[in-house]
């Protein structure tokens, strides 16, 4: 380990303030990979529930797995999309079977309601 060596004090400091930037990065990480898991996980339980039109389950209804607000799980998504757009085909739909006048999510720069999400082989 590097704080047993006999290292000058400033180095020490310098070393700690690295750990600990290092770990709360990590942390952020870890827990924004949980949030992507949610998302996940909370499509493919709303699908087996018969949620699903087409493969396509409503974001509010992922939405509800979540205590975020309308801003926040917006970004997550885009956040969401942006890192696993190449690892998996994720594909939104605008398109409601009756009338919906809630806020369409806006991901990539389109408004969408539904999402998709299919694993590559």
């Amino acid at each position: 380990e590097i704080g047993n060596l006999n290292l000058p004090v400033r180095f020490k400091e310098l070393i700690d303030r690295i750990e600990v930037c290092y770990n709360i990065e990590f942390k952020k990480r870890v827990k924004l990979e949980e949030q992507y898991d949610k998302i996940r996980s909370s499509y493919e339980q709303l699908q087996k529930k018969g949620f699903a039109e087409y493969g396509y389950v409503n974001l509010y209804d992922v939405k509800k797995n979540f205590r975020l607000s309308y801003e926040s799980f917006n970004e997550l998504l885009n956040s969401y999309y942006t890192a696993y757009r190449h690892i998996e085909i994720i594909l939104f739909s605008n398109t409601v079977s009756s009338i919906d006048m809630r806020r369409r999510f806006l991901v990539d720069g389109n408004s969408v309601l539904k999402i998709r999400i299919i694993k590559k082989s």
